[in-house]
């Protein structure tokens, strides 16, 4: 058995401060999710209040069904609250609903009509355009397959062949509609980025190259979190000399009594 011994700061200074920023971003997200889940509820008649809070838009949909919902609107979770009577009947927001790892909506229904079934001649030319949309989606499904197997293999000529090019290079945080794919994707390195599949908020299907990951500090905030870090580690240290003295050392206490 060997005692544990604390690494140098040097050491683990980088990893640390990832990790202290990491920490902070969730901690950013689970404060703005709880301005939103308060405001929702204060003024439940509308998403206005609630978006200006948050610094976020309100989004907004013609009639919809359960069949032909955006993407963002189909999990459960989602269609449960549209269907619950506070929502669908009493037309306020609903409570804050988790549709991925720190990806969270609120929705509400601003009008409603019973489903009915409309004669073919007034449904044609939607229906046409939602079969068109589901063949469409399929094949963009099964075209960003084909380019993520074969650009991960290094055969970047599947974008020429398709007319394809990737667009402006990005930053991607948290907030980003691709962070969940993003984030499960493997770091990667100088010469060798990785590509995923994902979908933005509309449902349009996009392919994503991760060629970097930057960990973006301000310099303030590092120094700040150096000195933290550091006075966390002296006490750390001091702790460990006072146990070990503790353990070596007899030490007598003197208990001073009080004049009556």
């Amino acid at each position: 058995m060997k005692a544990a011994q604390a690494k140098p700061y040097a050491e683990v200074a980088d990893e640390l401060k990832k990790e202290v920023a990491e920490q902070q971003a969730v901690d950013s997200f689970y404060e703005l999710q709880n301005k939103l889940e308060t405001v929702a509820f204060e003024y439940p008649d509308s998403l206005d209040d609630a978006a200006q809070e948050t610094g976020q838009k309100v989004h907004t949909t013609d009639f919809i069904s359960q069949q032909d919902a955006p993407e963002i609107l189909k999990s459960s979770a989602v269609m449960q609250a549209l269907q619950s009577p506070e929502v669908l009947e009493d037309g306020l927001n609903s409570e804050v609903i988790e549709i991925a790892p720190e990806h969270v909506i609120v929705v509400r229904i601003e009008d409603s009509r019973p489903q009915t079934v409309l004669p073919y001649e007034e449904v044609a030319d939607q229906v046409k355009q939602q079969l068109s949309d589901i063949e469409g989606r399929n094949k963009a499904n099964e075209l960003a397959d084909k380019l993520v197997t074969a650009l991960e293999s290094g055969d970047e000529s599947v974008l020429t062949e398709n007319n394809l090019a990737f667009g402006e290079v990005e930053s991607i945080d948290r907030s980003s509609p691709f962070a969940s794919t993003v984030y499960a994707m493997p770091r990667p390195t100088a010469d060798q980025p990785h590509f995923g599949k994902s979908m933005d908020n509309l449902g349009n299907i996009a392919v994503i190259e991760l060629s970097k990951v930057t960990d973006d500090i301000d310099p303030q905030f590092n120094t700040q979190i150096e000195g933290q870090l550091k006075r966390a580690q002296s006490e750390q240290e001091l702790m460990a000399l006072i146990t070990a003295l503790r353990k070596t050392i007899d030490i007598e206490y003197y208990a001073l009594e009080t004049a009556q």
